[in-house]
């Protein structure tokens, strides 16, 4: 069997590790995996061997022309046509499958699903899968907001098959009549001698620089007059982060209570983790958070917004660090219970890597075999 992962743009998040991670596995359970990119950036995790795509973008002239037909289809039909604005990177990925003789298609984005039915008529015989990884509450508001809700909701419809990663995403795909599976994403587990055993002041904190990941609640975070921590933030650097936040956070503070590491991975990754206590994701939505996963795999206690991933995660005990979106507050209150509360730490740490072990590569990777043999 042969299966092609298609995605827009491939950087540095979690769904270019769990595509990563996921085929590099299935290569091992004797399935071909390729994946296939509109564009890349440069440090996309290593997947050379298997890595194909790069499409010309329109001229300028054809940019201004589809934006004018844009417009016209939004005043006539409240909707735009996908077909018009997404066929010419669509065009070349049915090529290569074509080139390739790919059985299964796994689209990774709202473009790719949306354009399903038109994939579908290219090719009638590949096996077509929807995969989402961002809550679906939040996709479907942007598909909304970008007029294809429609062509969108039809795409899962007409999908194979479609995968989300929680309970959440499930239910509100039923209500707009697509059926769906859960699979969890996975983590590859650190042994047992690995786990951290600090009871350090030292937050870990991973995340690409994003303001959707908490950056401007980071910074209010850390720089509390009274702050009794330390962050230590891998993923971005302090000028990306200056450069992502709209606010002037006193500098004094920031880099007194946060350590910037930049995009680390390995060994590093590993010492990120195991010189800190706790977790902490920031993030207004996820599908399923690898960072808190990871975190929580080496005995960090998770303290996290309530986006759809942390909610799945931390169960349980663990619950009771879950605060509100956008609720600082909440936050700093888990904070200081912890730092009350110290005799508890170890007894949460457990928890945590109890929790981590229910989400291991080994589980991700044979329902994705499992779901794929069964096409």
């Amino acid at each position: 069997m042969k299966v092609c992962f298609a995605y827009s743009l491939f950087g540095m998040g979690g769904i270019e590790r769990s595509i990563q991670l996921l085929t590099n596995q299935l290569e091992q359970n004797g399935i071909s995996t390729f994946v296939w990119a509109r564009s890349s950036e440069t440090s996309f995790f290593d997947m050379q061997e298997r890595f194909f795509g790069g499409v010309q973008e329109p001229s300028n002239l054809k940019k201004s022309i589809a934006r004018v037909r844009k417009l016209s289809q939004i005043s006539k039909y409240h909707q735009i046509h996908v077909t018009d604005f997404f066929g010419y990177f669509i065009d070349p990925l049915v090529s290569f499958i074509r080139s390739r003789e790919i059985d299964v298609l796994v689209c990774n984005d709202t473009n790719f699903i949306s354009m399903i039915p038109y994939i579908k008529n290219r090719l009638p015989n590949v096996k077509i899968v929807a995969w989402t990884h961002v809550e679906v509450t939040k996709l479907i508001e942007d598909v909304s907001k970008a007029f294809y809700l429609h062509d969108y909701i039809v795409g899962l419809q007409t999908a194979d098959a479609v995968v989300v990663l929680n309970h959440t995403d499930k239910a509100v795909f039923s209500a707009f009549g697509v059926g769906s599976r859960i699979i969890h994403n996975g983590i590859i587990l650190p042994t047992s001698k690995d786990v951290s055993l600090s009871d350090s002041n030292r937050i870990a904190f991973t995340a690409r620089p994003d303001v959707a990941k908490g950056l401007e609640d980071l910074g209010q975070l850390a720089t509390q007059k009274e702050f009794k921590w330390h962050i230590s933030v891998a993923g971005f650097s302090k000028k990306e982060f200056n450069v992502m936040t709209h606010r002037r956070f006193d500098p004094a503070l920031v880099s007194k209570n946060i350590s910037f590491l930049g995009s680390i991975q390995g060994s590093k990754l590993k010492q990120h983790y195991q010189g800190a206590s706790l977790v902490l994701s920031l993030s207004y939505f996820e599908g399923m958070s690898l960072a808190l996963l990871e975190g929580m795999s080496y005995g960090l206690i998770p303290i996290s917004y309530g986006h759809a991933g942390a909610k799945e995660i931390m169960t349980g005990e663990l619950a009771k660090l879950i605060s509100p979106i956008h609720d600082f507050q909440g936050i700093q209150q888990s904070l200081d219970w912890l730092r009350q509360n110290s005799s508890q730490s170890r007894i949460l740490s457990k928890l945590a890597r109890q929790r981590a072990t229910e989400f291991t590569l080994q589980v991700f990777s044979n329902e994705w075999t499992n779901l794929l043999n069964g096409l």
